[in-house]
């Protein structure tokens, strides 16, 4: 049960991971060139975009404590502490598939930069080990 919870809080922690960095244009140490033109002309650039930041580590955690949950609840299934087709291990089930398909989303999100849906992801699947955590405990 420990390592469950040890599993889940690490699922959580990559909704951390995921920020948006605007630039200060006005600072030649963050700006680079940008910098140096205000500088020479006087004149201010067009506003930079903020650039999206995902962490590909955030991912990679989230999958290993997945895992961490499913290596779990085999122990508590081969420990007869859950026991197959009933509510409780259906439950727990259907988190496990929710879980799984949303960090499948957030990988397919990550790969194509899109921060919003990353975070989106990653917000449902700690929504899931919630779920299977309370289905664990029988709630």
């Amino acid at each position: 049960m420990r390592i469950l919870c040890a599993a889940l809080a690490l699922l959580a922690m990559p909704l951390a991971a995921c920020t948006t960095v605007t630039p200060d244009v006005r600072d030649p140490a963050t700006a680079g060139a940008v910098g140096s033109v205000i500088d020479a002309t006087g004149a201010r650039p067009p506003a930079l975009p903020a650039t999206v930041v995902i962490d590909d580590k955030a991912l990679v955690i989230a999958l290993q404590s997945a895992d961490t949950i499913a290596t779990s609840v085999d122990a508590l299934v081969a420990a007869r502490v859950i026991v197959p087709g009933t509510p409780r291990a259906l439950a727990v089930r259907s988190g496990l598939q929710r879980l799984r398909s949303f960090l499948t989303a957030a990988s397919a999100a990550q790969r194509a930069g899109n921060a919003t849906s990353y975070r989106q992801a990653l917000t449902d699947a700690a929504t899931a080990v919630q779920d299977i955590t309370r289905a664990v405990r029988g709630q």
